[in-house]
C-alpha cells in the first residue's frame, strides 16, 4: 500500500484543454490537474518531440460549503470568471492502449509543467484547494443524507457542478468522489 504524498496536490480537472508540437495544435481531455503538470487522456495526436505547449481554460470557483441552496439551484458556470493559462510541458509519461477494447484508441499521459507563469501556477494552486474544499464539502453532504432532508438535493446539484454524473447512484457517487479526494494526496 503507498503512504507516500505527491510533492503537489491535484485535484480533477474535466475541460478539454489545447496542446502544440511544432505547428500541429491538438487536443486532450483531461484526469486532474496540479501547480506541477497534469494527466491527460484521449490524446489526439501523438507528439513528435517531449516539449509541447498547453493552452488550459482555468475556471474560478467558489467554494460551495458558503452556498445556501438557492445560490446552488441558480449557479450557473457563465458567472464566474475564467482565466486561459498557456505554458511550456514536458511529456513525463505516456501510455498507450493495452488491447482492452473499451480503450483502443485512448492515449494517456501525464506532462510536468516546465515553463509556467508564478501568477499562473498560484491560480492554478487556488483551483486545486478550491476543489478540494468541494470535495470534502460533497463528501459529508453524502455522509449526511440520511439526518438532513435538503442534503440529497444539494448532493445531486453539487455533483453536477463538480463533474459527476447527476444521477448517478448514491452508493456509487461515494466511491468516486472518495476516489477523487484520495487522489488529491496520495497515488
Amino acid at each position: 500500500m503507498k503512504t507516500y504524498q505527491r510533492k503537489f496536490l491535484r485535484a480533477p480537472y474535466k475541460i478539454p484543454i489545447l496542446l502544440t508540437d511544432g505547428d500541429v495544435v491538438f487536443k486532450a481531455e483531461t484526469l486532474n490537474l496540479s501547480e506541477g503538470g497534469m494527466l491527460l487522456k484521449n490524446i489526439s495526436y501523438v507528439p513528435k518531440s517531449n516539449k509541447i505547449w498547453i493552452t488550459l481554460n482555468l475556471p474560478s470557483f467558489p467554494k460551495f460549503k458558503n452556498y445556501d441552496m438557492t445560490q446552488l439551484r441558480s449557479f450557473n458556470f457563465e458567472h464566474f470568471p475564467r482565466r486561459v493559462i498557456m505554458m511550456k510541458a514536458l511529456i513525463v509519461r505516456r501510455e498507450e492502449s493495452d488491447n482492452n477494447l473499451s480503450d483502443l484508441f485512448e492515449i494517456r499521459g501525464g506532462v510536468r509543467f516546465s515553463d509556467i507563469a508564478k501568477h499562473d501556477q498560484q491560480l492554478i494552486n487556488e483551483y486545486v484547494a478550491t476543489c478540494a474544499s468541494n470535495l470534502i464539502f460533497l463528501q459529508t453532504l453524502i455522509d449526511t443524507i440520511s439526518s438532513d432532508k435538503n442534503n440529497l438535493e444539494k448532493t445531486r446539484i453539487l455533483s453536477f457542478i463538480l463533474g459527476y454524473e447527476p444521477d448517478e447512484k448514491i452508493s456509487l457517487l461515494r466511491k468516486n468522489v472518495l476516489i477523487d479526494y484520495k487522489s488529491l494526496q496520495w497515488n
